[in-house]
């Protein structure tokens, strides 16, 4: 699956909150699922992106920081 595509569907999950990762955890596609949720949530949010390098893959943890931010945002 293109990485582009596998980010837009995240970016666009991240527009309306609550959306859940499709992908199996510690993939690379759902990395870059959650990456483009983060952005589509900044967006939502007015907040704004960095173009910094991707970082590495990391394995979920439970809670994990969609629930952090969610209560950071009052979500």
């Amino acid at each position: 699956m293109a990485k582009k595509r596998v980010q837009d569907e995240g970016f666009k999950a991240g527009q309306v909150f609550g959306s859940r990762c499709p992908y199996p955890a510690g993939t690379k596609e759902a990395r870059q699922w959650e990456l483009g949720w983060a952005e589509g949530v900044l967006q939502r949010t007015g907040g704004q992106g960095d173009d910094a390098e991707e970082p590495p893959l990391i394995e979920r943890r439970t809670g994990g920081w969609r629930d952090w931010l969610k209560r950071l945002l009052g979500s």
